[in-house]
């Protein structure tokens, strides 16, 4: 009976430690995910950091665009009001008949000072819509990366997720 005893106490002790190193083993598993997770989120709060910064840029680019479109807007404004003007010294011109010589060679100068002032709202009008055109292109190219980012963040997520998942049941295994 006593060397059953022993066996058998001998044959538990064998288990025993046998159970201790597979809890060790396993915590230190358990260990290396705990790790991997933590990269993963440092890594997803890079990435969101990034986004935070490519949302920002877009917000700037967004300002500036308005910014834009109001100097458009007043240039469009000002070419209607020199437009105006310019109707206003023709119709000057015909009820100053007789001083026509004299108003027609003041029209003549100031239509061709109006139309310099005309074609350089023009020009800038033009400078201002290519402006408008390159940032609504750069506008979308930022949305476009935006998407994609998130795309990867939902990625990430979803990996830790399942990593979690397998985690837990390995937790209860």
């Amino acid at each position: 009976v006593h060397g059953e005893l022993s066996t058998s106490r001998q044959s538990l002790t064998e288990e025993c430690d046998k159970l201790k190193r597979e809890v060790k083993e396993l915590n230190r598993i358990l260990q290396e995910k705990d790790w991997e997770v933590e990269d993963a989120q440092r890594e997803i709060e890079r990435r969101q950091n990034m986004l935070n910064s490519i949302a920002d840029k877009k917000k700037s680019l967004e300002e500036k665009l308005k910014e834009a479109e109001t100097a458009s807007n007043n240039a469009k404004r000002e070419l209607v009001t020199l437009d105006l003007e310019r109707r206003q010294i023709l119709e000057q011109k015909q009820e100053e008949e007789a001083a026509r010589i004299k108003a027609e060679r003041r029209e003549e100068q100031t239509q061709e000072e109006m139309q310099d002032r005309i074609n350089q709202v023009e020009k800038a009008y033009q400078k201002l819509t290519q402006e408008i055109e390159s940032k609504e292109t750069k506008l979308m190219d930022i949305s476009t990366k935006l998407g994609q980012k998130d795309k990867e963040v939902e990625a990430l997520r979803t990996e830790i997720e399942e990593k979690k998942k397998k985690k837990k049941k390995k937790k209860k295994l």
